[in-house]
C-alpha cells in the first residue's frame, strides 16, 4: 500500500502512513498523489531488501530514513550481499532518480532475465555431456 498523508487527530499536523523504507519520494514530500509508479517504486525497494537482506537505507529515525530516501545514492545490490543472483537481478532496481513508468517495463526486464538464465542453463547442460549435474 502506498504511503498516504492525512491530518492527524491531534490537529493540523500531517501524519504520514506507510513503511518508511519503501516509501516513494512523493509520499515523503507530499508533492504528488500516489499513483501506480509509487507502487512500482515501493516494489523495487522491497525487491532490493529480498535480494540483499538489507534495506536500501537504514537509520536511527524515520526522519533520517526519509532524508536518505530523498538525497542519498544507494549502493548497488551486488555490493551489499554475496548472493550470486544480486548482480544478475540488480538491473531491475532503478537506483537513481529515474523510475520505471509502467509494470510492463519491469515485466519485460524480468522476462529477459529469465530467458537469459534458461539459455545459459541449456548451454551449461550441453557442456556437461547433456546431463544435468555432469558426467
Amino acid at each position: 500500500m502506498p504511503a498516504r498523508r492525512k491530518p492527524s487527530q491531534a490537529g493540523g499536523e500531517l501524519l504520514i502512513e506507510g513503511t518508511p523504507w519503501f516509501m516513494p519520494p512523493e509520499a515523503i514530500q507530499g508533492s504528488a498523489p500516489a499513483d501506480p509508479r509509487s507502487d512500482l517504486y515501493s516494489l523495487g525497494r522491497l525487491g532490493y531488501y529480498l535480494l540483499t537482506g538489507h534495506y536500501i537505507f537504514d537509520a536511527e529515525t524515520i526522519a533520517e530514513i526519509h532524508e536518505k530516501q530523498l538525497t542519498a545514492v544507494p549502493e548497488p545490490p551486488s555490493q551489499r550481499t554475496t548472493n550470486p543472483s544480486a548482480r544478475k537481478w540488480s538491473g531491475l532496481f532503478v537506483l537513481s532518480g529515474e523510475r520505471h513508468g509502467a509494470a510492463s517495463a519491469i515485466r519485460r526486464r524480468i522476462a529477459g532475465q529469465v530467458a537469459g538464465h534458461a539459455r545459459r542453463r541449456r548451454l551449461d547442460d550441453r557442456g556437461a555431456g547433456g546431463l544435468v549435474g555432469g558426467s
